[in-house]
This record gives structure tokens, C-alpha cells and sequence, in this order.
């Protein structure tokens, strides 16, 4: 069976290459929402009200199968990040176990479970920095597109 992959699934994809901070850990079955500190990319924290981009990153490092990790040195990779506009839409895990078309027009946050980021629906506009714009009920998959006062376009 093929692995889900998420990413990029809607828009042209347009963004720019940044550099990344050091020692970040991107899951290969978990959202890489990204946003900018001192120059340098590092993944949204649960409850991130400020989103850059949709980070493209390399494969897992061959000592781990389940996560790629950027060098010990900050800014010494550097990664592909996709503008959060309102033409791009992305696939994402969704926390919670199940999600229906009663979760389409809603909004989520994001939450880091385990390492992994995921979203979440919440039914408050001031939690929200994503909005859900169709799901994938079979693979617990949420389509989102960040809500503009959320996102910041380099």
C-alpha cells in the first residue's frame, strides 16, 4: 500500500528557498507549516497565529526512518518553503480520530502531538489559522488553506 503524503495538493506552489534553524525535526506522516524566527524556518508550534509557509523538506536521514532532521548548525540547510496565498491548499493530519463533511468551513488550529504536527478543527475564528476546505475521511486527512490574517507572504 502506497503512504500518504502531505504537502502541497491545490495552487501553483509558488515560494522561495529559506534557510533552516538548527536541529528541526520534520515528520514524513506529519505537517511541516513553517514559519520565520531571526532568518531562520522552524516549524509552528501548537496555537501558531503567524504561518510563512509549507516547508519542502528532504527525505528522512537514512538512521531514522520516520523524521528528516537539518544540521546542528543553524541556516546550513536550506529547504524549499511554499507561500501560504490564497491559491495553495495543503493536505494535513488531522488530530483528532475521525473527521466528516461537517468539518468543511471550518477553521483549526495546530497542534503538535508527539512531535507530530497535525490540525485541529475549532469552532472559535480567534483559534483558528487554518481554514478546512475538504477532507478525506478515509485517511483522516484535512485540506486546508491558511486564513489571511494568519499568513505572512515574503
Amino acid at each position: 500500500m502506497a503512504e500518504i503524503r502531505y504537502g502541497l495538493v491545490e495552487g501553483d506552489g509558488k515560494g522561495r528557498e529559506v534557510r533552516v534553524a538548527a536541529s528541526q525535526k520534520f515528520y514524513r506522516l506529519g505537517g511541516k507549516f513553517a514559519k520565520l524566527v531571526n532568518g531562520y524556518a522552524t516549524l509552528c508550534a501548537s496555537d501558531a497565529a503567524t504561518i510563512h509557509g509549507w516547508l519542502n523538506t528532504p527525505k528522512d536521514a537514512t538512521a531514522s526512518n520516520t523524521y528528516w532532521t537539518s544540521s546542528s548548525t543553524a541556516g546550513e540547510d536550506k529547504v524549499f518553503m511554499i507561500y501560504p496565498d490564497d491559491q495553495n491548499a495543503f493536505d494535513i493530519p488531522n488530530k483528532a480520530t475521525t473527521c466528516t463533511a461537517s468539518d468543511i468551513g471550518a477553521g483549526a488550529k495546530i497542534i503538535i502531538a508527539s512531535g507530530v504536527q497535525k490540525a485541529q478543527r475549532v469552532d472559535t475564528a480567534a483559534s483558528s489559522c487554518l481554514s478546512i476546505i475538504d477532507v478525506d475521511t478515509v485517511n483522516n486527512i484535512l485540506k486546508v488553506k491558511v486564513i489571511p490574517a494568519n499568513r505572512v507572504i515574503l
